[in-house]
């Protein structure tokens, strides 16, 4: 039988991702986990592993529980897909003693797009959207920004401003 044909189940997903969806308000195609300690759902690329004795405890912790200020993500650019808004403090804080401790922290293609085109952005996002999958415009944007981001984004002729509008516009990028 065809279980996609029957109405009581799900096109996409098991019944059990899909309760889990609902119940914890997460989509499935984030990478989750839990605290070792506190029980936070977390992305799994803001949970560091803890080491005792140099040795790994197999115990994940999230930056507010984590022992002896060692935390450390597994990429800068994941912060910003923190499904945990109470931890948003501590992850300013981190950023920012980094920072102070001459780290620099890389713009995302996102915070590229904000500085070089801010009466843009709505569009560019829009139009990244429409030709990509939620996760990758989401994977695109958190990632590290390199230069000329604008020519990479999106198909400019495939959009509705069209590719001379866009060329005029990177003209910043120069």
């Amino acid at each position: 039988m065809n279980d996609k044909a029957n109405a009581t189940t799900p096109a996409y997903g098991t019944p059990s991702e899909l309760e889990s969806e609902f119940r914890d308000g997460i989509p499935s195609s984030v990478d989750i986990a839990h605290c070792s300690y506190c029980g936070i759902t977390e992305d799994i690329h803001l949970l560091d592993g803890v080491l005792v004795n140099e040795q790994d405890s197999d115990k994940i912790s999230c930056i507010a529980c984590y022992p002896d200020n060692g935390w450390s993500p597994t990429g800068v650019e994941h912060i910003g897909l923190s499904i945990a808004p109470s931890l948003k403090p501590h992850y300013d804080a981190w950023l920012a003693a980094q920072a102070v401790q001459g780290h620099a922290i890389p713009e995302t293609v996102s915070d590229y797009f904000k500085r070089l085109y801010p009466e843009y952005y709505v569009q560019i996002i829009t139009n990244i959207n429409s030709e990509r999958r939620p996760e990758m415009a989401a994977h695109l944007l958190s990632s590290k920004a390199i230069t000329r981001e604008l020519h990479c984004a999106f198909i400019w002729y495939a959009s509705p401003e069209g590719d001379a509008f866009w060329r005029a516009v990177a003209q910043r990028e120069a």
